[in-house]
């Protein structure tokens, strides 16, 4: 096996060339511009809602207790251009509570607030695809940099979730950086990158609570690691370097209650009263030490705790037409296989191959596991929950697949320019028909799954519906010049901020359910309410309302005779097809 400290002169140094640099920052730039229009053609969307405003308050008040369920790093950095331009936000309200006053407070100019958060969301991936590139290039020379950042610039999943205010980009940036910053911490083993590394493992533990699996990882990583030894390396200096990953363990911990400020840091384990099953028996392990000082900041372990306690509830969740509380092993492998571009696919399989086989460049077997390990890890950590929501927690792992597949850039070396030429004009023009439905990428499904259309049969949640197209109601009613709507829409911005004067239609599992009738006119549904996802629906007096499964599913017996951003359908119900309906589907 060839080993990560080898001397570089041993192998042969990537190649590098200007053109190439620029074809680079040229698609990075491509898919900047992507993402900012991305970002002002879709509405508020579900949790965006309160990231924003919970970012803002977190930079006003310096408190971190206006919602524990995501650590605050990547939704203050979000809230930046507010913060310097003197948006208040109040200092009672916690949880979504606060993006509903927020909203109240800016009725105007929410949409453009929620823009300015939503293109420094882009600048973190951005910085990802930068990181990207290079790690690319110094594996697999020109061709794999070119590669890597052309499959991650026209990745649908990517652009959608980069484009909106959530903990998941900045997740994504977080991993590859923490995983680049331990590969050149393996290469040389430095002081001074180690704690880079610490730093930037702190730093990745502010983002989402995803993070702590980076400690695993890298505990793995480091012990495959420890017996390899530079040729001209003592014993004695070896050692020595054995405390490094320990030091930027604990370093990293210090670095994560510097984000929060030391609020709360070091409180004694028995001054806590943990709600989950996981942390509880985690408690109970070191029960016989209650004045255990923890090195974690006091809201990072009550968010945690009640991230977990959540996560232990029974929640529904879709897959391929069957309901189950439970949740499904196969549950993110498929999701990989329905929402990413085929393009990625078959270049993740003959990368891997090729990775297998015949490493090349810089990269080697070590390398290589410390790709596949997050990625196993992650995805089966994953499977074995109940929140399985979307392709969006699993979103780190793109940039790993796609380092995997930049192997393929240096399949084509040898070859003559103008067949290299030929051959990438081709590969981009097939990777570009990814972004077709741009703006629409949150909805987005390949080809094997039946494209955004019939995405909904295999996928739902924030896969394909997470509430980014109620903007579009309001114009269609303008188009058809409607002054009121039947509305079932799944997501946390209230529908009367847009103007959309609305009543919901009938829940045919509700009081009413035995005199159900659904009356002719005009319906706006939401693709989760129409394929019978139970959640909270929004009422015009401000209050939601909780409807069970398949509240509204008897409008898959209409044909819609709108799709807006394939995320909500229309239906125009004449009197005929009212008094077809009067049976409930289900």
């Amino acid at each position: 096996m060839t080993s990560d400290t080898q001397p570089s002169a041993a192998r042969p140094a990537p190649s590098r060339s200007r053109g190439v640099s620029i074809a680079v920052w040229l698609l990075i730039a491509l898919y900047f511009a992507l993402g900012v229009h991305t970002a002002v053609s879709k509405s508020v969307t579900h949790d965006e809602l309160w990231h924003l405003p919970v970012g803002l308050c977190n930079l006003r008040f310096n408190r971190f207790d206006f919602d524990v369920l995501n650590p605050p790093l990547t939704r203050m950095w979000a809230a930046v251009p507010l913060w310097i331009t003197d948006v208040e936000t109040g200092e009672t309200a916690t949880g979504p509570q606060v993006g509903i006053n927020f909203i109240d407070q800016y009725p105007q100019d929410f949409q453009q607030l929620y823009n300015r958060g939503r293109v420094f969301n882009l600048i973190l991936s951005v910085a990802t695809a930068l990181i990207l590139a290079r790690w690319a290039r110094e594996l697999f020379g020109d061709g794999g940099a070119l590669l890597a950042t052309l499959l991650y610039c026209t990745s649908p999943n990517i652009l959608a979730h980069s484009a909106i205010v959530t903990p998941d980009a900045g997740l994504m940036l977080a991993f590859l950086a923490t995983l680049y910053s331990f590969w050149i911490w393996s290469r040389s083993r430095t002081w001074t990158l180690t704690f880079i590394m610490a730093l930037v493992l702190g730093l990745a533990q502010g983002t989402k609570f995803t993070a702590v699996l980076l400690y695993p990882v890298l505990l793995i990583l480091w012990f495959i690691c420890s017996g390899t030894r530079g040729p001209d390396e003592s014993a004695q200096r070896s050692r020595g370097k054995f405390w490094q990953m320990p030091v930027a363990f604990l370093t990293s911990l210090l670095v994560l209650s510097a984000v929060y400020q030391f609020h709360g840091s070091f409180r004694p384990l028995g001054s806590y009263r943990f709600t989950s099953s996981a942390m509880q028996s985690v408690a109970t392990l070191l029960q016989s030490a209650p004045w255990l000082p923890l090195p974690f900041p006091e809201d990072y372990l009550v968010g945690i705790d009640e991230q977990r306690r959540i996560m232990e509830s029974p929640h529904p969740v879709f897959l391929d037409g069957t309901w189950s509380v439970a949740g499904f092993p196969a549950y993110y492998p498929r999701t990989l296989l329905y929402k990413i571009p085929h393009p990625l696919h078959v270049c993740v399989a003959l990368g891997l191959i090729l990775c297998l086989i015949k490493p090349g460049g810089q990269m080697t077997r070590r390398t290589l596991v410390m790709l596949l390990l997050p990625i196993l890890l992650l995805l089966g950590i994953a499977g074995t929950t109940a929140m399985q929501l979307g392709v969006r927690y699993v979103l780190p792992l793109l940039p790993l697949m796609i380092l995997i597949a930049s192997r393929l850039g240096l399949a084509w070396n040898g070859w003559p320019t103008i067949a290299r030429r030929t051959a990438g004009a081709l590969v981009a023009l097939i990777c570009f028909a990814s972004l077709r439905h741009h703006p629409h990428h949150l909805a987005y499904f390949n080809e094997y799954a039946g494209g955004p259309v019939g995405g909904r049969n295999h996928l739902l949640d924030s896969n394909i519906d997470w509430g980014q197209d109620l903007h579009l109601v309001k114009q269609f009613m303008n188009d058809q010049q409607l002054e009121s709507i039947g509305l079932a829409y799944f997501g946390t911005l209230p529908p009367t901020s847009l103007g959309i004067d609305y009543e919901v239609p009938p829940d045919l599992t509700g009081d009413t359910a035995s005199t159900w009738s659904l009356p002719p006119g005009w319906y706006a549904v939401s693709v989760n309410f129409v394929m019978g996802r139970p959640h909270l629906v929004p009422h015009p007096d401000g209050t939601a309302s909780p409807v069970d499964l398949h509240a509204f599913s008897y409008f898959q017996r209409l044909e819609p005779v709108a799709r807006l951003g394939y995320s909500i359908d229309v239906y125009h119900v004449t009197p005929e097809q009212s008094g077809q309906l009067v049976q409930p589907l289900h």
